[in-house]
């Protein structure tokens, strides 16, 4: 008991895996099922920090992934505004973990480049969530860590959007440079004419 919270752990499936060649805490594989073959499936809900999954580290894919974005799963469908305008108010990092005070986080040393949570939280704080994080001892979680994450995905979009504002801002500048080209070069032959005929 600490903080008055009980943290005994409770675990649908638990695997652990050390030495040897290879080392998979979990690993599933699904195949030939008539209908929908998963190798792994994960639900999270109730609490104050429902998530299907939880990782600690990097993880990779070799297929990509995949996030629900039919039509027919969404309501109150919006084009993006003004999405240049908030684009340039972000202030874009790079940074290193900081290892030494977050001893609980399995971070690499590798340069990161993204933005401060709390700064986009002002901005968009749609693609910012809390997070609570494992305090571990000897193989138990004792505690827990509030942090703040980003969904870099949602980004795209409205990148998207910033850059479709740009190049119509562009091509207006464009038709106004032609347009002037063009005054010029009928001035231009204009005066050439008037010239000529003076000198007649």
């Amino acid at each position: 008991m600490s903080n008055g919270v009980d943290w005994k752990n409770n675990y649908g499936v638990e695997g652990a895996a050390t030495n040897g060649g290879l080392a998979w805490g979990i690993a599933g594989k699904a195949n030939d099922a008539e209908f929908i073959n998963w190798g792994v499936y994960g639900t999270g809900t109730g609490g104050n920090f429902p998530a299907a999954a939880y990782f600690d580290g990097n993880t990779f894919c070799t297929n990509g992934y995949w996030t629900s974005s039919d039509k027919k799963l969404k309501t109150n469908i919006i084009t993006e505004k003004s999405a240049l305008a908030n684009i340039l108010k972000l202030n874009p990092v790079n940074y290193n973990y900081n290892k030494k005070a977050n001893p609980d986080f399995n971070f690499d040393d590798n340069l990161q480049h993204g933005f401060i949570a709390q700064e986009l939280e002002t901005i968009y704080p749609e693609m910012v969530k809390n997070a609570k994080h494992p305090i571990t001892k000897e193989n138990q979680i004792v505690g827990l860590i509030d942090y703040k994450t980003v969904n870099y995905t949602m980004l795209i979009p409205v990148l998207t959007k910033a850059i479709q504002e740009l190049n119509a801002k562009v091509e207006n500048l464009e038709q106004q440079l032609a347009a002037k080209t063009s005054e010029t070069y009928v001035l231009q032959n204009n005066t050439t004419v008037a010239e000529k005929q003076v000198v007649k």
